[in-house]
């Protein structure tokens, strides 16, 4: 009977903890969408109670229970990373976690027994400049294929936006329906660092400080 009576309070305590866990993430569905200074605003004012309520849980939990048991070992994991996941409640440009660039790196964990070597270097950077720009398409609606082949066959004259988010082909040709530019490509950080060759010419041309 003790045996019985020890899972049914672990239990207890896993179901309040995923409870608790999926109060964060819903304020995190109704702050989607936003602008990352409306994002913070959400989260400090009802994520953040919610995350240091947890965290105290978790510590006041973590005696009541064996220290051997799994849900210890689940608690310990936790903790030892709350300080790392904090910073998203101050910053709206940060995601609640990483599952979209794990769902992007999916694919290269699937195939990477296909191609165990990318023969230097200059090759590693290479495919990863490739799978960048192929995951960047697929996040903003647009065929890789069909835009790295219009875009690769017009790079020289640069008649047409390069970023995803500004290329759409019609149905009949690869026709241009939106402008963007190559920063768009780019996470701010990387923006703010960046100048164009020429102001006045085209306005995709870029260089790096």
């Amino acid at each position: 009977m003790s045996c019985g009576r020890r899972c049914i309070y672990q239990k207890a305590i896993a179901e309040e903890a995923i409870k608790r866990i999926a109060g964060l993430y819903g304020v995190e569905k109704d702050a989607r969408g936003q602008l990352p200074i409306e994002r913070v605003r959400r989260r400090q004012a009802r994520a953040k109670p919610i995350f240091d309520d947890l965290e105290a849980w978790l510590h006041a939990q973590l005696p009541k229970i064996s220290g051997k048991s799994e849900l210890a070992k689940a608690i310990r994991y936790a903790l030892t990373r709350m300080k790392r996941n904090r910073p998203y409640l101050d910053h709206g440009f940060l995601e609640i976690d990483n599952n979209s660039a794990e769902r992007a790196m999916k694919p290269i964990a699937q195939g990477r027994k296909n191609y165990l070597f990318v023969g230097s270097e200059g090759g590693g950077k290479s495919a990863a400049i490739a799978y960048t720009l192929i995951q960047t398409a697929k996040l903003n609606g647009v065929d890789p294929q069909a835009w790295l082949t219009d875009v690769l066959s017009a790079y020289r004259s640069a008649e047409i936006p390069f970023a995803p988010s500004g290329w759409k082909a019609t149905s009949e040709s690869s026709a241009v329906t939106s402008v963007s530019r190559v920063s768009q490509l780019f996470p701010p950080s990387v923006v703010a660092r960046m100048v164009p060759l020429q102001p006045t010419a085209h306005p995709l041309v870029w260089s790096r400080k």
